[in-house]
C-alpha cells in the first residue's frame, strides 16, 4: 500500500491479505498526553499504535471528535 492509510474492515492475520478502507470516520485510541481537538491533524505512533500530535509521525487524518482517549478520525487515503 505504500504511504496510503487504510483501516482493516475485518481482522487480518499477519502475513495475510484482506480488505481495507482508505476513507471514512473511525475510532482510534490516542496517547493519554496528546492534546488533540476537532480539526487537528492526527499522527500515528507505530510503536504504541495510538494517535498523537507529533509531526515526526505519519499524518493519518483529521480529528472529527474526541471523547476521553478515543478520537473519531476522518481518514483520507492520501
Amino acid at each position: 500500500m505504500g504511504n496510503l492509510v487504510g483501516v482493516a474492515v475485518a481482522d487480518i492475520a499477519s502475513g495475510e491479505v484482506g480488505a481495507v478502507s482508505t476513507e471514512g470516520v473511525y475510532a482510534f485510541e490516542k496517547e493519554a498526553a496528546a492534546t488533540l481537538i476537532q480539526g487537528d491533524v492526527a499522527h500515528y505512533n507505530s510503536p504504541t499504535k495510538k494517535l498523537d500530535a507529533t509531526n515526526s509521525n505519519p499524518a493519518v487524518g483529521h480529528v472529527v471528535a474526541v471523547d476521553g482517549n478515543t478520537v473519531h478520525l476522518k481518514v483520507y487515503g492520501h
